[in-house]
């Protein structure tokens, strides 16, 4: 086996450990657990918690989780929108929850309105800027 292959082979090996710790971590309560779940020690997970493999995975896996969640809730969205409007439009709902659908959808309503215009102002902001700079892109 050549030097390349063992530190490929060493590399996959670190990776795995890594991948495990991570996984670990989001997973349970506390790094007790963690360790229990791994079968690493404490101080070793605490030490991998600090190498920039384990930093970076655990950055790359905490987004891919919370990218997944966004997706999952701009899915139950339109089922939100459907039950707020049903709350709102049932004369027989007690006023409170008729009063509280009111007030979350003119919140919503507020901060998609404010979204959309940071939006167009920062439109506006990168075509004076591209201007600025004889067309050439940002």
């Amino acid at each position: 086996m050549t030097d390349y292959e063992r530190k490929s082979q060493k590399q996959r090996r670190v990776s795995v450990k890594v991948t495990r710790a991570v996984t670990a971590l989001l997973r349970c309560r506390n790094i007790g657990e963690a360790a229990q779940a791994t079968g690493f020690s404490e101080s070793t997970l605490r030490r991998m918690r600090r190498t920039p493999e384990f930093i970076t995975t655990f950055a790359q896996v905490q987004s891919e989780i919370f990218s997944q969640t966004c997706h999952e809730i701009r899915g139950l969205a339109t089922d939100a929108t459907g039950a707020l409007k049903a709350i709102l439009q049932d004369m027989q709902a007690p006023p409170a929850a008729r009063t509280r659908a009111a007030g979350l959808i003119l919140s919503l309503v507020l901060r998609i309105q404010r979204a959309e215009t940071m939006e167009l102002r920062l439109a506006m902001v990168e075509a004076t800027l591209k201007k600025m700079d004889g067309g050439k892109r940002l």
